[in-house]
């Protein structure tokens, strides 16, 4: 009876000792447990003894990030944590000139609600009347500057058929 306590605790030695060596990864809730065989025979030469296993972690957790990013910081691997240690941390650079234009913008509508509210001075009547003016007369050039250049296109046109009928002309003349 003694020989078999021996045995079973040689058995349980050498699980004990395959399964705590850091070789393999750790495994993740999508993993297969890992089946162990062991066969020890005593040094009398009687039975044979087989055993095996499954070793599985007691509990595992997937970790993730709630938006996307560059790592800027992450735990070594394999020391030990605490609760509520942080383990790795995200580049905020891109997400705080997000907030920033987010806050300029919203300081811009403010300002421009407060000035619909207040309504227009005299000054900026008159200024955005100024401006409708010289916008008008910006238009007014442009069509004249149109205007020009089909003239010119015509008298282009009608220099052209003077100068084919002279041509003709030189043509048709005797020599």
């Amino acid at each position: 009876m003694h020989k078999r306590w021996v045995i079973v605790l040689l058995i349980l030695a050498v699980v004990t000792v395959g399964c705590s060596r850091r070789s393999a990864p750790a495994p993740t809730p999508a993993a297969e447990a890992t089946a162990t065989s062991v066969a020890v025979r005593s040094r009398s030469g009687g039975s044979t003894v087989t055993a095996s296993g499954q070793v599985m972690p007691a509990r595992w957790a997937a970790l993730s990030f709630e938006t996307g990013g560059r790592v800027e910081w992450l735990a070594a691997e394999g020391s030990r944590m605490a609760a509520g240690e942080t383990l790795a941390r995200l580049d905020a650079t891109d997400l705080e000139h997000a907030v920033a234009q987010a806050r300029a913008a919203l300081a811009t509508a403010r300002a421009q609600l407060a000035a619909a509210k207040a309504g227009a001075t005299a000054e900026e009547i008159a200024a955005a009347e100024g401006a409708v003016v010289a916008a008008q007369g910006s238009v007014a050039a442009a069509e004249a500057a149109l205007a020009q250049a089909e003239l010119g296109a015509e008298i282009a046109h009608a220099n052209l058929k003077q100068a084919e009928g002279a041509v003709e002309a030189a043509q048709a003349a005797p020599a």
